[in-house]
């Protein structure tokens, strides 16, 4: 039976490359939180906006337009901010997405090398298989000629 020398290295880095899955999946879903909140900041933005148009137009709202004048720079403010988190979780992503792929690139090798072997052994074993009927079938005949008759 064939056993690969290097099985151990070869489930090291299967199990490895899973780790790393499971790590940028959460990393994914951390990107998709991220952008959610900055669409939420932008709607609340767009409509803070709206409604200080509406509020301009009244005399009697002044303390409510300068309200939303402090809110709409503290929403650009959060904007900002959020962008900055949004890139920095993705470019965790990216880093932890080029982990992944070369885990699976030297998973690859080894799976590949595993396959050249076994098919080495099997070809090696078929050989002497081979070799031992083709002798017995040359002691047969050789026996089978020699017997006087």
């Amino acid at each position: 039976m064939y056993k690969f020398s290097l099985q151990s290295l070869l489930d090291h880095r299967k199990h490895l490359e899973e780790t790393l899955d499971k790590e940028l999946g959460r990393i994914k879903r951390e990107v998709i939180y991220e952008k959610r909140r900055l669409k939420n900041i932008i709607t609340a933005k767009t409509k803070c906006k709206a409604e200080l148009e509406k509020k301009q137009g009244e005399a009697n709202k002044v303390n409510e337009v300068i309200l939303c004048f402090n809110y709409l720079g503290k929403l650009a403010k959060d904007i900002d901010e959020q962008k900055k988190r949004l890139k920095g979780v993705e470019k965790k992503y990216n880093i932890k997405r080029g982990e992944l792929i070369e885990a699976m690139k030297n998973r690859k090798t080894l799976e590949r090398l595993k396959e050249k072997e076994m098919k080495a052994f099997n070809y090696s074993n078929m050989k002497v298989e081979q070799d031992m009927m083709n002798e017995m079938a040359a002691n047969r005949f050789i026996r089978k000629t020699s017997k006087p008759g």
